[in-house]
């Protein structure tokens, strides 16, 4: 078996690989997806490699860039994303050899530390490869009564956008994971002078639930009734009876969220793990994790 670094002249076997292994499943397979997630990616390339036997792509492995900041200090992080093993060579330990081979080159590259949200199945490979269990995604939730209804406002008025960002240096960053996103569709709102809610609109067979993404608020009483407002419209215009949300910014936006939107934060968010590079995880989890937003956890 030959295991080397992936090149984009490999994209067409890397995806029909995929499509081979994963199928469709709710998140398409295609070049043009794979090149926003792992080539346009602000953060830089993803780090992808690939085995081979013979001539025969059979197994792919990819961990995308990620970057955090935490008081001064902006760390390096990847994200473990898309995997596939060709179905007439499982049970060789390809996944295996592919996700050790990029742990080693990407501690040497400086890397601080990989993490992703396993699902129960592929949780017992990642703890035996040295993934440790680190923070349970928090998700506040509320339930809109059908009788609450808002004045009606179309859809466009919720077209992302029309949002002008203030966001400095991750204007960027939410370009590319929000408005030029292929796989899903988000909406926003502003509210006061700079601040804005980011939200997508899940479908259900009894309601749809909107769930919100990315939000910055200061915390004032003022912009805490102006957003509920706001959100209520939206629930309203995208007949939405569920609203999910995670914890956001300091205490004082925590504390106003959770009397006037949300109760208490419910443990039904995903696993988050990771696995150590040059930096143990656990450090910044202990102090990032609990305001960091849903849109960091989503799988795509």
């Amino acid at each position: 078996m030959k295991i080397r670094q992936a090149t984009r002249q490999d994209l067409p076997e890397i995806v029909s690989l995929l499509k081979r292994s994963l199928g469709e499943s709710r998140i398409p397979k295609s070049e043009e997806v794979w090149n926003w997630k792992h080539v346009q990616n602000p953060f830089g390339e993803s780090r992808v490699h690939l085995a081979f036997e013979g001539e025969t792509l059979v197994g792919v492995r990819a961990f995308m860039q990620w970057r955090w900041h935490l008081a001064d200090k902006e760390y390096r992080v990847l994200r473990a994303v898309d995997t596939a093993t060709h179905p007439e060579f499982r049970g060789r330990g390809i996944f295996r050899k592919l996700t050790e081979g990029l742990i080693e080159k990407t501690t040497d590259e400086g890397f601080d530390f990989i993490f992703n949200t396993p699902n129960e199945i592929s949780m017992p490979g990642y703890l035996k490869m040295g993934w440790k269990k680190c923070y349970k995604i928090p998700v506040r939730v509320r339930f809109f009564p059908l009788f609450c209804r808002r004045p009606g406002q179309p859809e466009q008025a919720f077209e992302i956008n029309d949002l002008h960002y203030d966001f400095a240096q991750k204007a960027t960053y939410f370009k590319w994971r929000y408005v030029e996103n292929p796989l899903v569709k988000y909406h926003g709102f502003g509210f006061g002078a700079k601040n804005f809610c980011i939200f997508r609109v899940k479908k259900g067979s009894w309601f749809n639930e909107l769930r919100i993404c990315d939000l910055q608020m200061t915390g004032s009483s003022a912009e805490t009734k102006e957003f509920n407002n706001r959100l209520r419209q939206a629930a309203s215009v995208f007949k939405c009876r569920l609203v999910t949300a995670g914890r956001y910014g300091d205490r004082r936006v925590a504390k106003l969220l959770n009397r006037s939107l949300f109760g208490p934060a419910l443990p039904l968010g995903l696993q988050l793990t990771a696995r150590a590079l040059n930096t143990d995880p656990e450090v910044v989890f202990a102090r990032k994790a609990a305001n960091l937003p849903l849109g960091t956890f989503e799988l795509f």
